[in-house]
């Protein structure tokens, strides 16, 4: 995908998440967010993506100083401004990325083509999680189309699961395969005593996990209904996963 695509994705599930908080109204718990309301969700993303736009549009070398997650979701615009507020941030974010030079340089922190890429794909991917988490808390989910979905699988996999050493927490041994119907690649994820080897591979390893992209998508991020996969095989290796990978802010 590239940085326009992204761009346009911002734009998109912002807006679908900002439908979904308006039905179901700022008190309302998010379950995948345990501890967060449509509030917090809402100011959480919209100072990530202020956070973000800073970078592309000031070419910061190096990372600024974060604001805590509480911080982040103590303060911030009230209710009657809080969704326009929201949508300003992202659209200033796309446009930042749309105008962005091929060429920027600034900080990043997973591996990417490129600064522009990286945070064009990391905010698209962040933007539509949280969209995610609002429309299954008002209990009308859309699935991803399979490409961006597949996209997010390989974010995860290839840059996340090896930030922070999570891979040492995994069980030596542990050979999971993910299985797209809807994407010609599977993503296979082997432990040895090295530690954790990720690639592509159709074998079916200890346990083999099949859904659509956009499930398989979710389940990597914490989020949707297990009933929708098919997991044939050592069931523990999923609920491993479930339990020990989790992305948090800072």
């Amino acid at each position: 995908m590239t940085p326009l695509e992204y761009a346009t994705a911002i734009r998109s599930d912002t807006d679908r998440l900002i439908e979904a908080a308006r039905l179901i109204g700022f008190d309302e718990p998010v379950p995948t967010c345990p501890g967060w309301r449509v509030r917090e969700v809402s100011l959480h993303l919209g100072k990530v993506h202020r956070w973000a736009t800073r970078y592309v549009v000031e070419r910061l070398a190096q990372m600024v100083d974060e604001e805590s997650e509480t911080a982040m979701i103590s303060s911030g615009p009230d209710d009657s401004e809080l969704l326009a507020w929201l949508r300003q941030g992202a659209s200033e974010l796309a446009a930042a990325l749309e105008a962005a030079d091929p060429e920027l340089r600034c900080w990043t922190f997973l591996p990417a083509d490129s600064p522009r890429a990286f945070w064009a794909r990391r905010q698209a991917h962040e933007t539509a999680i949280h969209r995610a988490d609002l429309e299954l808390a008002a209990g009308r989910l859309e699935p991803f189309a399979s490409e961006f979905a597949a996209d997010g699988i390989d974010e995860i996999l290839m840059g996340f699961a090896y930030r922070g050493r999570r891979h040492n927490r995994a069980p030596v041994g542990m050979e999971v395969v993910l299985r797209a119907i809807d994407h010609p690649v599977s993503w296979r994820l082997s432990v040895g005593p090295d530690g954790m080897t990720i690639g592509t591979g159709s074998a079916n390893g200890d346990c083999l996990v099949t859904a659509t992209a956009s499930d398989l998508y979710l389940l990597l991020w914490n989020r949707g209904d297990s009933r929708q996969l098919q997991a044939d095989g050592d069931p523990a290796i999923l609920s491993w996963w479930r339990e020990h990978f989790k992305i948090t802010w800072g």
